[in-house]
């Protein structure tokens, strides 16, 4: 009798063992799963990676349980993917943020992939050099047209049709064309023999570095963040000021649709945009990022050389913010 109680008693003591290990077991699983982050994906313009990284370290340190994902590139590349990734059910991106706010109404709005389209920083066109460039003791804010339309030089640009930089870019060659009564000037700069395109603006970066290229168009962030000299243009054609926003409307490019279809794009003021796309993965997480964008974010803009509006103004019905961001924010100008 007393060996059958010993034999009982062992037995019962190693099934509390496997049971005190599994449920060890089972807490460890689930606190494994607790500790994954939320990645809430944020597609932005090439011009934005800078500070962009820097606003998504100082939330995450706030927020370990969220991880932000950039991926940059064109902001109308990155617009008619967010387009074709809906067509194929895909998964959307959390946030988009776009160098024009005007590919969200225009490219967005209509496919109903967004129904709010906030503005939330600024910029100008520069032309970016290093003392290693052709020229670089010669050119002043008075001769730079003249010095760009020399043969022997390299200049970089942006993909009109990718990349808001390189479109906006283009206009800044026949704005200056105009304001230096020079009818020529456009055509010299735009199809310049030594002239190097890339994807996106910040491809360029590197071949300027490097020596690949002499020059290069750019917003003045950019050239800021990566401490390049560069040739501030007069405000009448860098597309940084409503003053002339009337003058700006009088160049214009065409451009293609990913449907083929082609559109018109005329000059105006550089104003950066962001929304939250419908069907987005993780729209609450997303919202919650945005907030800190349009709040401390807005700082780290600013620190990073890329004036922000602020207060950040929405184009869209009221209704369809996020109900954390509507004090943050006002009505867009006419």
């Amino acid at each position: 009798m007393k060996k059958t109680l010993q034999t009982l008693t062992l037995f019962m003591v190693i099934v509390f063992i496997v049971i005190g290990l599994s449920s060890c077991g089972t807490t460890t699983n689930q606190t494994q799963q607790n500790n994954n982050p939320t990645e809430v994906t944020v597609f932005h313009a090439g011009s934005l990676s800078v500070p962009f990284k820097k606003i998504a370290e100082e939330y995450q340190k706030e927020h370990p349980d969220i991880h932000i994902k950039l991926s940059s590139a064109g902001s109308k590349a990155l617009a008619q993917k967010i387009i074709t990734l809906h067509q194929n059910s895909q998964p959307l991106p959390d946030i988009y943020a776009s160098a024009d706010y005007s590919l969200i109404t225009s490219l967005l709005f209509p496919k109903n992939l967004a129904n709010f389209d906030i503005l939330f920083a600024k910029n100008s066109i520069v032309i970016a050099y290093t003392s290693g460039s052709k020229y670089a003791s010669e050119i002043n804010p008075n001769n730079w047209y003249q010095i760009l339309s020399r043969e022997d030089v390299r200049i970089g640009r942006s993909d009109p049709e990718l990349d808001p930089c390189g479109y906006r870019s283009v206009l800044v060659m026949e704005l200056a064309s105009k304001y230096y009564n020079q009818p020529d000037l456009y055509t010299k700069l735009k199809d310049h023999p030594g002239t190097v395109i890339k994807p996106k603006e910040v491809d360029l970066v590197a071949d300027l570095e490097t020596g690949n290229i002499d020059y290069f168009w750019i917003y003045e962030s950019v050239a800021r963040q990566h401490h390049f000299k560069y040739i501030k243009l007069p405000e009448q054609i860098n597309l940084s000021s409503l003053k002339y926003a009337d003058f700006y409307q009088t160049a214009s490019i065409k451009l293609t649709k990913a449907d083929g279809s082609t559109y018109i794009v005329r000059g105006k003021p550089i104003v950066y945009g962001i929304t939250i796309p419908k069907g987005a993965p993780h729209t609450k997480a997303a919202e919650q990022f945005l907030q800190f964008i349009l709040t401390r974010g807005l700082t780290i803009l600013d620190e990073n050389g890329q004036p922000p509006v602020n207060p950040a103004q929405y184009i869209g019905n009221k209704e369809n913010l996020p109900e954390n961001i509507k004090d943050l924010v006002i009505p867009a100008s006419p």
